[in-house]
């Protein structure tokens, strides 16, 4: 079995190790209710779970959603930030443990992805088809900084792991460029959370509803980076000279 493989086991072994753990922590929450696929159960467990154990949970809880299980972020980074604000949490210790829950979860999904390729991909159930492909053709076409980009669109922000693992990005470029989007995207919650600290749940409905600023600064990175194409490749053919 290559290296590639082994990692992606290992990797997807250890996401569902630790997705279990929190499975039976959300069963006590919910009072011995399981709460896997109700959404009203999710929030709550991940609330809890932040609340509880404090950015060892924000760690974890970050890491099940990078690696595409249906874990909010857009619920989690907010209580981050307004637990920061009552200080309950350490700044710096609750971003750096988002960023590493995202990187960790994210290499989950890119080993994935690289093992398996995208033809198995799309044939797997469990992954909703339409966005693989609408993940896989952004990168396909625009490139290598989508990985950048998309950790700013809900409902995108994880699956790109996948093309960018399977179609060979390189495993340190794919660190750097997810830890940058990442970054900013956990930035930009956390700060949320804190500023409006007496509404955040407020927050977090907003930001699953529209994430207006995020989007906007995508879409304005996709058209900065399709500009920047065109026109280096404008440049290049002005200067290649003709063959009669």
């Amino acid at each position: 079995m290559s290296a590639p493989r082994r990692a992606a086991i290992v990797s997807a072994l250890a996401a569902a190790l630790t997705f279990a753990v929190l499975y039976e922590m959300d069963v006590d929450v919910a009072g011995g209710t399981p709460v896997i696929g109700v959404a009203t159960w999710v929030v709550s467990a991940a609330v809890e779970t932040v609340r509880s154990w404090g950015w060892m949970g924000v760690l974890a809880l970050m890491a099940l959603e990078s690696s595409s299980l249906p874990v909010p972020s857009e619920v989690i980074l907010p209580l981050a930030g307004y637990l920061v604000h009552m200080g309950s949490m350490d700044p710096l210790a609750a971003f750096l443990a988002a960023l590493a829950g995202s990187l960790a979860g994210s290499y989950v999904d890119y080993y994935i992805g690289y093992a398996l390729g995208m033809g198995i991909l799309r044939r797997l159930p469990w992954i909703s088809g339409d966005a693989l492909a609408r993940a896989e053709s952004w990168f396909r076409v625009y490139g290598e900084p989508m990985v950048i980009v998309t950790r700013m669109i809900p409902g995108m922000r994880t699956l790109i792991s996948f093309p960018a693992g399977a179609l060979g990005m390189g495993a340190k470029k794919f660190g750097l460029y997810t830890a940058a989007g990442s970054a900013l995207w956990d930035a930009v919650l956390m700060g949320a959370g804190y500023s409006l600290a007496t509404r955040w749940d407020a927050v977090s409905a907003i930001a699953q509803e529209s994430l207006l600023p995020a989007v906007g600064a995508a879409v304005i990175g996709i058209s900065l980076y399709v500009v920047l194409t065109v026109t280096r490749g404008r440049v290049i053919a002005t200067r290649t000279p003709s063959v009669d």
